[in-house]
């Protein structure tokens, strides 16, 4: 598949030979249009690099772009101060673990855990005691799993 720099790269070697070719012909040594002709060619071959400077930019930026988007649909997914997947992704892998299972006949499993009264940490040592408590938590809940486990 022909790429936008493939395209400019053959268009500008075929009007670079055709160029030449009049620039080399005897026949229009004394053309008034010589002139005309060669600063035409030399704007052609301004815009031409100019355009292929802005296509590398372009395909710069659509790497940027999906690196970009690919990082903002981890962070819809993942809370970024205990480094869990959140609700959003749960639901999601929750979808798609109960499908495998289906598929391959297995079984699957939910384990929930709740920390009671965490509301009294937040109310009772503010909220940064809290974050500590959650970070902490999850911390404990990440050592007791798998690599697999979410």
């Amino acid at each position: 598949m022909a790429t936008d720099q493939d395209f400019i790269q053959r268009l500008e070697t075929v009007e670079s030979d055709r160029y030449q070719h009049l620039m080399a012909d005897v026949r229009f040594k004394d053309n008034p249009l010589l002139t005309e002709l060669q600063q035409l060619h030399e704007q052609y071959r301004t815009l031409a690099q100019r355009t292929e400077r802005l296509i590398k930019e372009k395909a710069q930026l659509q790497t940027q772009l999906a690196n970009m988007n690919r990082s903002l649909d981890l962070a819809t997914r993942i809370d970024p101060m205990t480094g869990l997947t959140n609700r959003r992704g749960i639901m999601e892998m929750i979808e798609q673990e109960f499908s495998r299972a289906h598929r391959h006949q297995r079984s699957a499993s939910i384990i929930m855990a709740d920390l009671d009264y965490f509301k009294n940490v937040n109310d009772t040592h503010g909220f940064n005691t809290g974050d500590d408590v959650l970070v902490e938590v999850s911390r404990v809940l990440k050592s007791c799993l798998r690599n697999e486990d979410i």
